[in-house]
């Protein structure tokens, strides 16, 4: 199981629709709703997370390259390339925190949900959606963070649609 630290990162949306109207808490139930809470994507499956969490902050530099974006997006190619199997999780903290986690299942199939926390975390809608091929991800590398187009991992999906549940590898 990943670990879902409360890290912190900006908050973001897949490229075919906003998330934002599906929000529940992991502490108790949909605070719209009465319903169960949306669980974490990384809770649902048992997948390996090769790199460290995307980690920022106002204080963080974002002229240098960051390692981390840095194994995350060679890790996106290998799912592409070599249909490998990954979690992985970007945060942004000031206030209050947000995240993006995701899910690389072989090829180009990606699982993506955003997050935010303050006193307890709710997640968005989980997002069933296609990952941009190998070409997009080749202009990213060594690119500083605050300028690269891969620094949020909704940019990374295509054709993006609501699933209730994981497909786990």
């Amino acid at each position: 199981m990943g670990l879902l630290a409360l890290g912190c990162g900006p908050e973001t949306t897949a490229d075919s629709g906003s998330a934002s109207s599906g929000a529940t808490s992991s502490t108790g139930d949909d605070p719209t709703t009465g319903d169960p809470p949306q669980a974490s994507l990384l809770e649902q499956c048992d997948a390996p997370a090769p790199c460290e969490p995307v980690s920022h902050d106002p204080g963080s530099n974002f002229e240098e390259v960051d390692p981390n974006l840095e194994c995350a997006i060679q890790q996106a190619n290998l799912t592409f390339l070599e249909n490998s199997v990954a979690e992985l999780t970007a945060s942004y903290c000031d206030i209050g925190c947000s995240g993006t986690d995701v899910l690389l299942v072989g090829g180009s199939v990606l699982y993506l949900q955003t997050w935010t926390t303050t006193d307890v975390t709710s997640y968005e809608e989980l997002m069933r959606c296609t990952l941009k091929g190998p070409m997009f991800f080749e202009q990213c590398q060594g690119q500083p963070f605050g300028e690269n187009d891969c620094a949020s991992f909704s940019d990374w999906a295509t054709d993006c649609e609501v699933v209730d549940t994981v497909s786990c590898p």
